[in-house]
């Protein structure tokens, strides 16, 4: 795909909702996007002085590879996920859960909106 959207929304216990959102300009598969996505909510969340998170992802591709219970077989797909072991320095803790997509609409939504 080309020209795909990406979004995060960061949430806190006790603050407001942020919005993220970029159109990446470059050809693009559905799994690269998704990584991108954790990637900016990475780097918004280190810029923000954020030590721990969890972050929630309907793709249960890029959760099983984080979470060490996918391999990573594909070049682009390994360099991404080396992306994100590259940012969990940054971080005293972080995890990821998938949740399905229809808990993820409005994320998916802010995307569409940009794409």
């Amino acid at each position: 795909m080309s020209g795909a959207g990406i979004s995060v929304i960061l949430t806190s216990p006790n603050g407001p909702k942020l919005r993220y959102a970029a159109r990446l300009e470059f050809l693009t598969t559905t799994n690269i996007a998704k990584y991108e996505g954790v990637l900016l909510g990475l780097r918004n969340l280190r810029a923000l002085g954020v030590h721990r998170c969890i972050i929630k992802s309907d793709s249960q591709v890029v959760v099983g590879h984080v979470e060490k219970e996918f391999i990573a077989k594909e070049p682009e797909l390994i360099k991404y996920l080396a992306a994100v072991r590259r940012m969990e320095k940054h971080f005293a803790g972080f995890s990821f859960r998938h949740i399905p997509r229809s808990k993820n609409l409005e994320v998916d939504e802010l995307a569409k909106a940009v794409a």
